[in-house]
């Protein structure tokens, strides 16, 4: 047997009473959680209004962490949980996410954690063998070796990490910072009896027994934290300071006891105020923003921070819903005053208010087929409406709703209304006109027409800030319903043109298609062939003198060399 058993059968099996050492139980690794893995089971684990895990799961969930915090993915050696190496900080979080049902938001805390159950680990080392070493001769004279092994009941430690862990602990600076941590330690003179069950699991349980989801007082936390299991207070200055705190409550319900903000019946009971940082009574994780909000918010529940965003987000909503009935109302009076004005003006014209109520009419108004029934029509009422194709609007008009698209398009205010005795002036309706918002056709990867909107100025689209190459679309009509959303919201849920009707959606500005604009269509391009057909090459031979001809005949054809004979 080497020195390093030898070393831990004595520190830990040793009996003298007895020839064969008594088997003592292991580190716990948490037996029931790696079955459930090995199966491929996820653990649900529940979090409280403080995202602090509560309920069976949590216990499987802290034993899991503090086996993670002992297997030598970080080591022991290093000065501080900040010091860790990011790859092991993700192989962690990927270990703990795939044995339990964890949301991505609570992996900092996790971490947090399981660095907590890390700095306990390293500190009962330094307690339980390296102190006991230093400061007990008896242990020393068993275990002379407990400084230069490490314990084989942690094998994930090596030897040269436990040498660095061992040199870092016996420096005069850390004795002298251990020194001064006991003397604040022996100042609580009313510890609580919990242990690894905390307060969050104690507030957990008294809801599960008063049947309530409301957040139980600390002063009736910390009576309770105080009793051991036959429910007696374990000190006498704990039972005292208890019937401080029930003399109270009695003179709250009689009002003579106000609490306000940190001055609350347990701070009272105490005599000592609330100090920043951690908040006493509530667990770790818990801040003072966390139980004493100001105005401004500071909540980092997850439960909080829902509601949160469905406040907000609900609204924004009813923000947006009123402003547009109001625009819509203000588009209704002005067209109703535009009407007006048009009636005023048309003094001395009989019949021209009533043509212009029948024409604008629902018990008249007909689905046009093309612009040659309507000038007909405005023929036989002695009123030309020059509406340029666009015989729909009375359709329009008769749905409130449309007018907030109806006067977007600038043809509408081309309404041109000519009398046989004179001609009205152009319609002032360029106040009727978002200058902010065009028309445009939506288009897919595969450049297809998907839908058709309406681009709106804005910064952000759904709380997100919008990216540089993106418009903001206001989908208003669907082409293709079933394709696919180029900036899909959300990957699991909205990700098609259907589920963005009558909703904003990023979309990429290379696949919009403004007013007026076409499709590229990629035109591959066709080589060059010669139609001319090759003349023979024929072989040389010697040229004939030719006699001259004419200038006219000379400047049509090349005239051949002359070759002069002796």
């Amino acid at each position: 047997m080497s020195n390093r058993e030898e070393s831990f059968e004595q520190a830990l099996n040793h009996d003298p009473k007895s020839k064969k050492p008594k088997k003592k139980r292991g580190t716990t690794q948490g037996k029931y959680t790696l079955k459930m893995k090995s199966k491929g089971i996820q653990q649900k684990v529940i979090y409280n209004r403080r995202s602090q895990p509560v309920g069976k799961g949590a216990i499987r969930y802290s034993t899991y962490s503090e086996a993670l915090a002992r297997n030598g993915w970080v080591l022991i050696d290093l000065p501080n949980w900040h010091n860790a190496d990011e790859v092991k900080l993700d192989m962690i979080w990927k270990e703990m996410k795939t044995t339990f049902d964890l949301d991505d938001c609570v992996r900092h805390q996790t971490l947090s954690n399981i660095g907590n159950n890390w700095r306990g680990f390293k500190s009962r080392l330094t307690n339980n063998f390296i102190m006991k070493y230093m400061e007990d001769p008896a242990y020393r004279a068993k275990n002379p070796h407990t400084l230069m092994f490490p314990l084989a009941i942690y094998p994930d430690i090596t030897q040269p990490v436990w040498h660095n862990f061992v040199a870092s602990r016996t420096t005069p600076e850390f004795q002298e910072l251990r020194r001064l941590q006991q003397a604040r330690r022996a100042t609580n003179d009313n510890p609580h009896r919990l242990g690894r069950k905390g307060y969050h699991n104690l507030e957990y349980e008294l809801q599960q027994q008063l049947d309530t989801e409301e957040e139980i007082e600390r002063a009736v936390l910390w009576k309770e934290a105080r009793k051991d299991k036959k429910g007696e207070y374990a000190k006498e200055s704990d039972k005292e300071i208890a019937d401080t705190i029930d003399s109270l409550f009695e003179k709250r319900k009689q009002g003579e006891v106000v609490e306000i903000g940190t001055n609350d019946i347990l701070s009272q009971a105490l005599g000592t105020p609330e100090s920043y940082g951690r908040v006493r009574d509530r667990g770790h994780n818990v801040g003072f923003k966390d139980c004493f909000p100001k105005s401004k918010g500071g909540l980092r529940s997850l439960h909080e921070r829902q509601i949160i965003y469905e406040n907000e987000t609900r609204r924004k909503y009813e923000a947006e819903i009123e402003s547009l009935k109001k625009r819509t109302n203000d588009i209704e009076n002005n067209f109703k005053a535009v009407m007006k004005a048009l009636e005023e003006k048309s003094h001395g014209h009989q019949g021209l208010s009533t043509d212009i109520e029948a024409h604008f009419s629902p018990n008249i108004v007909q689905e046009r087929e093309d612009e040659d029934i309507a000038n007909d029509h405005v023929q036989e009422e002695n009123v030309e409406h020059n509406l340029e194709d666009k015989s729909d609007y009375p359709n329009l008009l008769q749905d409130e709703s449309n007018y907030p698209n109806l006067v977007q398009d600038e043809s509408f205010i081309d309404v041109i209304v000519t009398l046989n005795e004179g001609t009205c002036s152009r319609l002032d309706l360029e106040n009727l006109i978002d200058k902010q918002a065009t028309r445009c056709v939506l288009l897919d990867f595969i450049h297809r027409k998907v839908a058709k909107g309406i681009i709106r100025q804005a910064a952000e689209v759904h709380n997100k800030p919008l990216e540089e190459n993106d418009y903001r679309i206001e989908v208003n009509e669907l082409l293709i319903p079933d394709a696919l959303i180029p900036n899909a919201i959300d990957p699991d849920e909205i990700y098609l043109v259907k589920h963005v009707f009558r909703s904003y959606v990023a979309w990429p500005k290379h696949l919009v298609l403004l007013k007026g604009e076409k499709i590229k269509k990629y035109t591959p391009k066709r080589k060059r062939t010669n139609t001319k057909q090759p003349q023979p090459i024929l072989p040389k031979t010697q040229s004939q003198p030719q006699q001259e001809t004419s200038l006219a005949s000379s400047s049509s054809s090349e005239r051949p060399p002359q070759n002069s004979q002796k």
